[in-house]
């Protein structure tokens, strides 16, 4: 399907420059393992002049069923802090922005959270917990202006592979076996080579007691050679009240490996 430039945020004359510019910038890079990655950097450069300005407003005056309540989770294996990360915007998911009113406030497990604010993200309210002590079931408690609690419970458990990836891995079938699934769960799967051309893996599979199985057929498309390979378990909880959804509570976990693919 061909966009519009102005999909990507350019008029007709903006959007020859951006595609002239972006050949002639294909046709200097030599390195072809870090092609993939420059022009995913080229992609998010054009989300990013796309995204929306949030506006920042006060939810003084604002009925509490109005508001949704935006709940993000997020942690990696590499790194030592879960991000938790709460937006209250005005109607819907892609409403304004709003900074609570006195009176109203956000807790995590009785800690209350601090408004924040920054660039295109809007008003925001954040804190991280250490990684090693965060697994288990947690709850976020908005408390409106009229001091009612929306209380919503949510659980986070990661994941690890049981035994470590070997340097060489035969591509005849892949096989991980994951630590801290649930008997049948998600898992969304990244496999990615560093030729520009190939087909990498992108896909959500079903991971029946923590066995991963990546089979010769997916891995045909992969070219011989340094791989990376990304999981992610993504678990999003939709909030809803009078038939509508009111928010969203949404939690990711991950890890990264390399390897060379033969």
């Amino acid at each position: 399907m061909k966009l519009p430039f102005g999909f990507f945020g350019f008029n007709d004359k903006g959007g020859t420059r951006f595609l002239d510019f972006v050949s002639r910038t294909l046709k200097q890079v030599n390195c072809m393992k870090n092609i993939k990655q420059f022009f995913l950097g080229l992609l998010l450069m054009a989300a990013t002049l796309t995204a929306c300005n949030n506006e920042n407003r006060e939810s003084k005056g604002l009925n509490s069923g109005l508001v949704y309540t935006d709940y993000k989770i997020s942690g990696e294996e590499n790194k030592e802090a879960v991000t938790i990360f709460v937006q209250f915007r005005m109607g819907a998911k892609n409403g304004s922005t709003l900074v609570l009113e006195d009176g109203a406030k956000v807790e995590l497990d009785g800690e209350q959270l601090r408004a924040d604010s920054a660039g295109k993200s809007g008003a925001f309210y954040e804190v991280q917990k250490r990684l090693d002590e965060f697994s288990g079931t947690h709850t976020i408690v908005f408390t409106d202006v009229e001091g009612k609690e929306h209380p919503h419970e949510f659980e986070f458990f990661p994941f690890t592979l049981a035994e470590p990836i070997p340097a060489q891995v035969q591509r005849n079938a892949v096989i991980f076996n994951l630590e801290g699934l649930d008997s049948i769960d998600l898992i969304h799967i990244i496999l990615t080579d560093t030729a520009f051309a190939t087909d990498d893996i992108n896909s959500i599979d079903t991971i029946r007691n923590g066995r991963l199985v990546i089979n010769e057929q997916r891995l045909s498309g992969l070219k011989s050679g340094p791989v990376s390979l990304q999981l992610f378990r993504d678990k999003n909880q939709r909030v809803r009240k009078g038939g509508r959804t009111t928010g969203q509570v949404f939690t990711t976990y991950g890890l990264r490996r390399e390897f060379e693919l033969e």
